[in-house]
């Protein structure tokens, strides 16, 4: 298995290519744990502790910021850099719109709400593409059976 941070990210990216069943297992739990981080990171800054007009704005301005992320990250055709540069700064628009439009958000929560909506798309899909190769494509689920 591997040992080190620098062997968990080659197992993570090739979760089946060469590496064995233990550590296929662990590219699995590496993603389930990332999952769990990411949904962590939502509920902190949605639904923590905040009233329901709060986490409706904030909650608005999330999905907001991940529509505008996916609609972007399709689009441009731009080099990764530029692309998240683009991403963060509509990001941040849709940020200081929410706050111009509600008046019931700070804008450093609001912030953090279009930053981690605007990163759901491109976190999501990494997570579910190593789920798919690892469980759903067969390499994992041969070997367990």
């Amino acid at each position: 298995m591997a040992t080190g941070a620098s062997g968990v990210l080659p197992t993570l990216l090739a979760v089946c290519k060469g590496t064995s069943v233990g550590e296929q297992i662990f590219g699995v739990a590496i993603a389930l744990i990332g999952l769990a981080i990411w949904v962590g990171a939502i509920w902190l800054t949605v639904g923590l502790e905040r009233d329901t007009d709060e986490r409706k704005a904030l909650g608005a301005v999330l999905v907001a910021s991940a529509l505008v992320g996916a609609t972007v990250m399709g689009t441009a055709h731009l080099p990764l850099g530029q692309l998240i540069f683009l991403s963060l700064g509509t990001a941040t628009a849709v940020a200081v719109g929410g706050v111009l439009f509600s008046r019931r958000i700070g804008v450093l929560p609001a912030i953090f709400a279009a930053v981690v909506g605007d990163l759901t798309l491109p976190i999501g899909v990494v997570l579910l593409l190593i789920l798919h190769v690892s469980v759903g494509g067969g390499c994992l689920g041969d070997e367990l059976g």
